[in-house]
C-alpha cells in the first residue's frame, strides 16, 4: 500500500473501515526507513504529516523527515525542513505535546539553519535563517531550555549572509557579531563568545562587501584576533585562512602594500610562537602576489616578481616546501607582467614561462604550465610595444605546439583559439611592415585547420574583430576591411557562428570615416543601418563614428547630416521605455558636431555651435557629466565664430575666451576648460579674417592684446601657427599704404618668432606678403623664403616633417634580433605546417 492509499483510507465515508492513526504512523516510518521506497516517499510522508490534525502527530516520524530532505541540500529540502520545524513547534504551542518538546531540539534548528546555508538560493536564505533564529530565540523564552541559540547556530546566520553577498550583507554580519560580544560580556552568556569561525566569516563578508572601508574593518578584526591570542584567549586562534581572507579583501581594495604586512604579520606569529597551525603556505603568497598584480602602484609587477623569486629561494634553500611555486603563482606574475606593457618586462614573463616548463620536465606536477600561462606570457610581447613583439609571440606560439605533442596531447596546453587571438594581437598592433598580411594568413591557417577537423581552432567574434582593427590600422584599403566583416556576417548567416558585435560593425563604420574616401559617409551610413538586420544594437560609438565620417568628408551637407543624426540620437534619449540611453549623446558627439558646424561656413553656423554650447553648459549644470565641455568645444565653437566672417567674430571670440579664463580661474563649472594656445590663436584667427572696414581697428586691438595675455601665461607660449596669424593680422587689418606702420608692427612680430624658434615657409611666406619687398631685404638679407637656408636657432623648434627616421647605432642589435627572431619564427611555422601536413 502506498501512502497515497493510506492517505485516501481516511477521506473515505463512514461505511468503509478507517485507518487508525496509529497504522498511518506506522506505515509512514517503515516508509522513512526502508530501503526500497519509491523516490518520492519525503514529498509524500511530509504532505501527510502537516496536513495530520494538530496534537496527534509522533514526533519521531517528522524528526526522520527533517533528517532526510536536510540531506539533499536544495531549496526544496531547506522548505520541508523548515516546514515540518514549523509543524513541531505548533504542536508545542497550541497542543503542548509533550513528545513534541522532548523531540524539538537545538541540533533540528541547526539542521534547518544548515539546509538554507546549502540550498544555493542566496536570495532567501538570510531572511529565512534570521527568522529560523528568531522562531528559536522565542521557543527558548517560553521556557524550552534546550533550545538556547549557540555559538554554532549564530555562526550559521554569518555563513549565510556572508555567502549571499547581497548589499548590507556585511553590515548584517558584523552586527550580529557586536550582538554575540555584547551578549557574551553584559549578559553572561558565555555561550555566544566569537570564536575563530565567527571571526572569519565576517570577514569574508566584508571581503565580498563593496564598502569603500571593508578591507580596513576586516585587519581590524583579524588583529584583534591576534591580540586576543596572544592575550591567552584560545578560541580566538587566527590561522592561514584568517590571514587569507584579509590579504584577499586588501587585494580587492588595491592596498599590496598591507596585504604584504598581513602576511609578514602572519610569518612572525609562525616563527615567534612557533606554533605550526599558523605556518604560511603557497596560498597566502599567491594571495598577496595577486594584491601586488591588481596594484597600480609602480614597480608593482616588479615586487611580484621578486616574492615569487624569494619563494622559490625558501622551498629550494631554506627547507619551506609548503612555499613552493604553483602554476597559479606563475601565472600571477606573468600576468602581472604583462599588463604593465613595458619591453622588458615582457622579456621577463616569457623566462618565467621558460622556467615553468623546465621545473615541469623535472617532475614538478604542480608547477605545470598551461593555457593561461603562455597566453599570458604572449600577452606580454603584445603588450610591450616591442618590434620584436608579434615574433616572439609565435615562437612561444610554436614552443606551446610542441610542449601539446611532448606531453601527449594533453588538453592543458593545447593551443586554442584564444592563444591564436592574443598572437593576431601582437600583430595587430605591430607597426611592421607586412603585418597585416600575417594577420591575414593566421586567420586564413585558422579556417583551414578548422575545416580539416581541428575545432579548437575555430575563429571566434574576438579573431576576426583583431583581423578588422589589425588591417584598418595599417592603412590596407578600407574595402579589404569591410571584406573580413562581410565575411562574419556569411559565416553567422550559413552557419551560425562569429555573429558580428558592436565592435566589428563600429570599427569598420571608423576605418570608412578616416578614410578620406568620398564614398565614406554614404558606407559608413549602411553599415550601421546593417547593424539592426543583424539584431546589433547600434551604441554611442556608433552614432559618433557615423557623425564623424560626415565631418571628415568636408561633402556639401555634411554638417547638416550631422545635425539630423545629433537630433535622432536626442529623440531616442528622450523615448520613455525605448531603453536606449546608451545612444544620448556626449561630449565627443557634441564637439563633433560643432566642428562639422564651424568648418561648413554655413550662414548662422556660429549661433547653432554656440546653441549647442548653451545646451552643454546647461545639461552638465544639471548633473550630466556625460556632457560635461571642455577646451575643445570652447575651441571649436571660437573657430566656428574665426571661419564665419560674421560681423562681430572678433570680439565674440575675445568674450568665449574671456568667459573661459573666468569660469577656469573661479571653478564655477569645469575643470577641464583652460584655455590653450590653441585657444588664443584661433581667437588672432578671427581677427585676422575680419572683413568689415568699421570692425579691423577693434579686431587688431583685440589681437595684440590676446597675443599679450598668451605670452604672460605660465606654462603657455605660442607657436609657429600664432605667429603666422598675428602675421595675417598685421597684413589684413592694416591699410595697404601704410608701409611704415606695416613694417614695424610685422618686425615685432617676426622678431619674436625668430627669437622662439618657430620660424617656418609658411611664416616667412605671410610675412613676405605683409611687407614690401625691400623691407623684407633689410629685415633678412635676402629675399629667400626657404626657412632651411637660414641659421638652425630660427627653425629650432619647428616640428621635423617629411624626414625618414634614422635608427640610432644603438638599436643595430634590436634590429638584427629583430631579424632572427623573424626567420625562426618563419622556420617554426614552416616546420610545423610540414608536420601537420604529413600527420
Amino acid at each position: 500500500d502506498s501512502v497515497a492509499a493510506v492517505r485516501g483510507a481516511h477521506k473515505k465515508k463512514a461505511n468503509v473501515k478507517k485507518v487508525s492513526r496509529s497504522s498511518l504512523m506506522n506505515k509512514l516510518t517503515h516508509l522513512a526507513v526502508s530501503n526500497d521506497y519509491k523516490k518520492d516517499w519525503k514529498a509524500q510522508a511530509s504532505e501527510a504529516v502537516l496536513s495530520h490534525n494538530a496534537g496527534k502527530l509522533e514526533s519521531e516520524l517528522v524528526c526522520q523527515l527533517v533528517h532526510a530532505w536536510a540531506k539533499i541540500k536544495t531549496v526544496e529540502g531547506a522548505e520541508m525542513v523548515d516546514k515540518l520545524l514549523e509543524r513541531l513547534e505548533k504542536e508545542v504551542q497550541i497542543m503542548g505535546n509533550k513528545n513534541t518538546c522532548t523531540v524539538l531540539s537545538k541540533e533540528l534548528y541547526n539542521m534547518a539553519l544548515d539546509s538554507w546555508a546549502n540550498s544555493g538560493d542566496t536570495v532567501r536564505a538570510t531572511s529565512k535563517v534570521e527568522n529560523i533564529l528568531s522562531r528559536m530565540e522565542e521557543m527558548y523564552k517560553m521556557g524550552m531550555h534546550n533550545l538556547q541559540p549557540d555559538i554554532y547556530t549564530y555562526n550559521t546566520v554569518i555563513y549565510v549572509w556572508a555567502k549571499s553577498g547581497e548589499k548590507g550583507s556585511a553590515l548584517r554580519a558584523e552586527q550580529i557579531l557586536a550582538e554575540m560580544q555584547r551578549r557574551c560580556e553584559e549578559e553572561g552568556e558565555s555561550h555566544l563568545k566569537p570564536d575563530t569561525i565567527t571571526y572569519t566569516t565576517v570577514i569574508h563578508a566584508l571581503a565580498k562587501s563593496s564598502d569603500p572601508g571593508a578591507a580596513k574593518k576586516a585587519e581590524a578584526l583579524l588583529r584583534n584576533m591576534v591580540n586576543r591570542y596572544i592575550c591567552g584567549e584560545r578560541h580566538v586562534k587566527p590561522n592561514p585562512i584568517s590571514f587569507n581572507a584579509v590579504a584577499d579583501v586588501l587585494a580587492n581594495s588595491g592596498d599590496a602594500r598591507r596585504a604584504e604586512q598581513v602576511l609578514t604579520l602572519l610569518e612572525e606569529l609562525y616563527y615567534n610562537l612557533g606554533n605550526k597551525d599558523m605556518q604560511p603556505h603557497v596560498n597566502i603568497y599567491n594571495t598577496v602576489i595577486n594584491a601586488w598584480a591588481k596594484s597600480g602602484e609602480k614597480g608593482s609587477a616588479l615586487r611580484a616578481e621578486q616574492i615569487l623569486l624569494e619563494m622559490i629561494r625558501r622551498s629550494d634553500q631554506g627547507g619551506e616546501p609548503n612555499l613552493r611555486p604553483n602554476t597559479i603563482t606563475y601565472n600571477t606574475v606573468i600576468n602581472a607582467l604583462a599588463k604593465r606593457g613595458k619591453p622588458g618586462l615582457a622579456e621577463r614573463a616569457e623566462a618565467l614561462l621558460r622556467n615553468m616548463i623546465q621545473s615541469y620536465f623535472n617532475g614538478e606536477e604542480g608547477i605545470k604550465p598551461d593555457t593561461i600561462s603562455f597566453n599570458a606570457a604572449i600577452d606580454a610581447w603584445a603588450c610591450s610595444g616591442d618590434s620584436r613583439a608579434p615574433f616572439r609571440a609565435e615562437q612561444i606560439l610554436m614552443l606551446m605546439e610542441e610542449m601539446y605533442e611532448l606531453s601527449n596531447k594533453d588538453n592543458a596546453m593545447q593551443p586554442n583559439v584564444n592563444i591564436y587571438n592574443t598572437v593576431l594581437n601582437a600583430w595587430a598592433k605591430s607597426r611592421e611592415q607586412g603585418s597585416a598580411s600575417r594577420v591575414e594568413q593566421i586567420l586564413s591557417d585558422m579556417l583551414r585547420r578548422c575545416e580539416e577537423g581541428e575545432q579548437h581552432m575555430k575563429p571566434n567574434t574576438v579573431t576576426y574583430n583583431t583581423a578588422i582593427h589589425a588591417l584598418a590600422n595599417s592603412g590596407y584599403a578600407v574595402e579589404k576591411v569591410e571584406g573580413i566583416l562581410l565575411n562574419m556576417l556569411d559565416r553567422y548567416n550559413n552557419i551560425g557562428d562569429c555573429k558580428p558585435d558592436k565592435i566589428s560593425f563600429n570599427a569598420v563604420i571608423n576605418a570608412w570615416a578616416r578614410s578620406g574616401d568620398n564614398r565614406a559617409p554614404s558606407r559608413a551610413e549602411h553599415i550601421f543601418m546593417s547593424m539592426e538586420k543583424c539584431d546589433v544594437q547600434p551604441d554611442l560609438y556608433s552614432y559618433n563614428a557615423v557623425i564623424n565620417a560626415w565631418v571628415k568628408s568636408g561633402q556639401k551637407g555634411s554638417a547638416s547630416r550631422a545635425e539630423q543624426i545629433l537630433a535622432e540620437m536626442e529623440r531616442q534619449s528622450r523615448e520613455d521605455g525605448s531603453n536606449r540611453f546608451s545612444v544620448k549623446p556626449d561630449t565627443v558627439t557634441y564637439n563633433t558636431v560643432i566642428h562639422a558646424l564651424a568648418k561648413s561656413g554655413e550662414p548662422g553656423a556660429p549661433t547653432k555651435v554656440e546653441a549647442i554650447l548653451s545646451t552643454m553648459v546647461e545639461r552638465y549644470r544639471n548633473g550630466d557629466v556625460s556632457v560635461k565641455p571642455d577646451t575643445i568645444t570652447f575651441n571649436a565653437v571660437i573657430d566656428a565664430w574665426a571661419k564665419s566672417g560674421e560681423r562681430g567674430a572678433a570680439p565674440r571670440a575675445a568674450n568665449i575666451l574671456g568667459f573661459m579664463r573666468k569660469q577656469f580661474r573661479d571653478g564655477n563649472l569645469v575643470d577641464n576648460i583652460k584655455p590653450d594656445a590653441r585657444t588664443y590663436t584661433t581667437v588672432l584667427k578671427a581677427c585676422a579674417f575680419t572683413r568689415y572696414d568699421d570692425e579691423r581697428d577693434e579686431a587688431r586691438a583685440i589681437a595684440f592684446r590676446v597675443f599679450k595675455e598668451l605670452t604672460t601665461q605660465k606654462g603657455m607660449h605660442p607657436n609657429g601657427y600664432t605667429y603666422t596669424m598675428l602675421l595675417s593680422v598685421c597684413d589684413n587689418l592694416l591699410p595697404k599704404d601704410d608701409e611704415e606702420r606695416r613694417f614695424s608692427l610685422a618686425k615685432i612680430v617676426f622678431e619674436r618668432c625668430r627669437e622662439a624658434g618657430f620660424v617656418n615657409d609658411y611664416i616667412l611666406t605671410k610675412l613676405r606678403t605683409t611687407i614690401t619687398e625691400s623691407r623684407y631685404i633689410e629685415l633678412l638679407g635676402s629675399t629667400e623664403q626657404n626657412a632651411s637656408r637660414f641659421p638652425v636657432q630660427w627653425t629650432r623648434n619647428v616640428p621635423e616633417q617629411g624626414k625618414a627616421l634614422t635608427p640610432k647605432a644603438g638599436n643595430s642589435f634590436n634590429a638584427s634580433k629583430k631579424r632572427h627572431d623573424h626567420r625562426n619564427a618563419k622556420q617554426l611555422l614552416k616546420v610545423k605546417d610540414v608536420k601537420r601536413k604529413s600527420a
